[in-house]
């Protein structure tokens, strides 16, 4: 045996002390160890690029004895180790280890019962967050994974992805004739009473389209549950039909998601395909405040770069006009029961003087824009998909550049632990390209819940400035 394999396997071995263990040699350069009757796991060595790789798969894990192999093979520092966990797949493909060993040592060692062991193993256990809406006398329900059991709030963040997953579940092929499978930002399983109750009122009515920030439906309730799934690709249709064949018996209480008081600011079913006018300005009596504030108006002539008078805390002030336009009532951008109203437009310096303002306040042409600059940085176990995201947003010119790299990450899903091989896309852009990058990258992701982070950067020439604002800048 390779003296590097041997070493490698005894410390392995001290490190599993506690644990009972068979142990198989299939060959000189591969052993299987069957661990607490929980774990099997096979240890190969290959050569790869002149040097000696040892790869660690677990070709089967059902976590009940809490084997973990990561933290052991993370800190070996002998040889060149690689670790791939179980995802709930035999033989799941890996691009990184190449072809699983499973069907190999399936073969090799049918004593292990390998398949058998998996058909028998219910699962993962994982939280659903569940979701009931009545029309009449009928009632809908839905279901999505979830991390693990949270709170009212939780619930309702997640429940104002349903009728964007809806929307979602109609572009799909779907497998089951009783129940849809829909994502967006979090993977549903519809039924066929809330497909129905939804296609009524937000579709076949209004024709509302997917809203990147999802869309509270008033009366949704909402209910914790958990369950067992195998693998994340697995669409656990038979865990709604499990609930609804118990009638709930096993969930938490049923609860609204809004109170009477949320109920009040939110949009009614009538107004959803209403017109409103909004205006957003910016004050120009606070320094540094580039946040922009929404008010509605019944003057549509105004345009942006006009000065209106406003009511900000209860005084009046004037500031300056971003942006004015129609929205519908499903995609306002500030509930209309608190959205104040424009008192009036600003025609003439006259009239902007006796408000204690004069005209050089709001003259821009001598003043150079200031931007600051970022890194977005967003992960993806699929390169196909994060080349696309990069490939999109410079295509519409969101950003300057992007680099994409191969990193391994550890981290918390689904309650436990995992590990995986992923591609990370850094992206280099300007402050007032956030919000379409993050936009741009929800609606192209795989993930339930992609990583979305961006950090100020520095830049230490002016020519790194000029070549972001030139490349961001041209309209398309």
């Amino acid at each position: 045996m390779n003296e590097k394999l041997k070493t490698f396997l005894n410390e392995l071995e001290l490190n599993l002390v506690g644990y009972e263990f068979k142990k198989y040699n299939l060959s000189e350069n591969q052993l299987v160890y069957d661990i607490q009757n929980s774990a099997i796991v096979s240890i190969l060595l290959k050569e790869e690029n002149y040097n000696e790789h040892i790869i660690v798969e677990e070709i089967f894990n059902d976590k009940a004895e809490n084997v973990n192999l990561k933290k052991f093979c993370s800190k070996y520092t002998g040889v060149w180790v690689s670790f791939f966990p179980f995802y709930g797949e035999l033989g799941q493909e890996n691009p990184f280890k190449g072809e699983s060993q499973y069907f190999y040592i399936k073969e090799k060692l049918p004593e292990l019962e390998i398949d058998k062991r998996f058909s028998e193993w219910k699962g993962y256990h994982i939280a659903f967050a569940g979701f009931e809406l009545q029309d009449d006398d009928t009632k809908g329900y839905a279901i999505a994974k979830y991390s693990n059991i949270g709170s009212i709030s939780e619930l309702r963040e997640i429940g104002k992805y349903l009728i964007n997953a809806y929307i979602d579940s109609k572009e799909k092929e779907q497998s089951n004739t009783e129940y849809v499978y829909g994502e967006n930002n979090f993977a549903f399983i519809i039924d066929k009473n809330m497909c129905n109750i939804l296609e009524r009122r937000y579709i076949r009515e209004i024709n509302m389209p997917k809203l990147p920030r999802g869309f509270e439906i008033f009366d949704l309730k909402g209910f914790w549950t958990n369950g067992y799934i195998k693998n994340d690709k697995d669409i656990p249709y038979t865990e709604l039909a499990k609930l609804k064949e118990d009638r709930f018996q096993n969930t938490g209480v049923i609860s609204n998601l809004y109170t009477e008081n949320m109920k009040k600011t939110m949009i009614k079913l009538d107004n959803l395909n209403k017109e409103y006018f909004y205006v957003k300005v910016k004050y120009v009596d606070i320094y540094a405040d580039y946040m922009e504030y929404s008010y509605l108006s019944n003057d549509d002539t105004i345009i942006p770069g006009d000065k209106v008078l406003v009511s900000r805390a209860g005084q009046e002030t004037i500031a300056l006009v971003t942006s004015a336009r129609y929205y519908k009532g499903y995609e306002v951008p500030y509930p209309v029961e608190k959205t104040k109203y424009i008192i009036k437009k600003i025609e003439n310096n006259e009239e902007l003087e006796k408000y204690g303002f004069f005209s050089y306040e709001f003259d821009d042409d001598e003043e150079e824009e200031i931007h600051d600059y970022y890194i977005v940085m967003t992960m993806g176990d699929s390169r196909k998909i994060i080349e696309d995201i990069s490939k999109k947003l410079l295509e519409k010119r969101l950003i300057a550049g992007s680099q994409i790299s191969v990193i391994t990450s550890d981290f918390w899903w689904e309650g436990r632990i995992q590990s995986k091989e992923e591609y990370k896309l850094e992206v280099r852009t300007r402050d007032d390209k956030l919000e379409e990058i993050k936009d741009l990258i929800l609606s192209i992701h795989n993930y339930q819940v992609p990583e979305i982070s961006a950090i100020k950067l520095r830049c230490l020439t002016y020519e790194i400035e000029q070549w972001i604002d030139e490349s961001v800048n041209i309209k398309v």
